[in-house]
């Protein structure tokens, strides 16, 4: 049996397969991406934070390392720190506000 995929995940249709739809697109708003970051220990200085970033968003950026990602189904995305940390904070936000409605529990 053929692989078969109705729809992506992330707000937008992906580069990755443009011809499969959002499900945004009948579900308005509807989100649900995974996403990986890059941590650094409480205290680190900002320099050091500014020097590490630009050496990501510099590798996010070069053609074999966005290939490597794109085989693997991912798009690399880099930024600054602070659009990450805006991101973090809406994404658990979000995330808590459901568990929350929907009584979700570990049990």
């Amino acid at each position: 049996m053929a692989n078969c995929a109705l729809a992506v995940t992330s707000l937008k249709r992906t580069a990755l397969a443009p011809d499969l739809p959002a499900v945004a697109e009948t579900l308005p708003g509807f989100e649900s991406v995974t996403w990986f970051g890059v941590y650094g220990p409480k205290g680190l200085s900002a320099d050091l934070a500014g020097k590490v970033n630009q050496a990501v968003n510099s590798a996010l950026a070069e053609a074999d390392v966005k290939d490597r990602f794109a085989r693997l189904g991912a798009e690399p995305a880099g930024g600054t720190a602070q659009a990450f940390a805006a991101m973090v904070k809406t994404d658990t936000a979000k995330w808590k506000k459901i568990i929350a409605e929907r009584k979700i529990t570990a049990e």
